[in-house]
């Protein structure tokens, strides 16, 4: 028996080159790429998805006390009548303008009964 007998052959069909969909030219003549140059695109890809992930991923470092003032300063004024919150860093000038807007019957204030202490800091700035 010779090495080649026991070898079995097998049939590898060749499929006809793929055209491009306007011209008659293989896809390959047309637009040419490279192995390394696809398979370095494939790795930022990769690289820029993970680092997304990554960036969403990743905790803020906040503590209680931080979170507990940043929600204290965001309800720091808040008006007698219906309950409205404003932030620490509204003017005496905006509060008064909500009460005469919305309480326009009430005195300013029944809504902020502190609004002359904030008047007063304000103008000693």
């Amino acid at each position: 028996m010779s090495a080649s007998a026991n070898v079995s052959t097998a049939r590898i069909s060749v499929s006809p080159p793929q055209t491009a969909r306007l011209g008659k030219e293989p896809l390959g003549a047309c637009c040419t790429l490279r192995a390394m140059g696809l398979s370095k695109l494939q790795q930022q890809l990769k690289k820029k998805e993970a680092e997304r992930k990554k960036a969403g991923t990743k905790a803020t470092p906040t503590s209680a006390a931080s979170k507990a003032k940043s929600a204290a300063d965001a309800q720091a004024f808040i008006c007698a009548v219906c309950r409205t919150a404003f932030p620490v860093n509204v003017r005496a000038a905006q509060l008064a303008a909500h009460a005469e807007a919305k309480h326009g019957k009430l005195p300013v204030e029944q809504c902020w009964p502190h609004i002359q202490e904030l008047r007063d800091k304000e103008a000693a700035k």
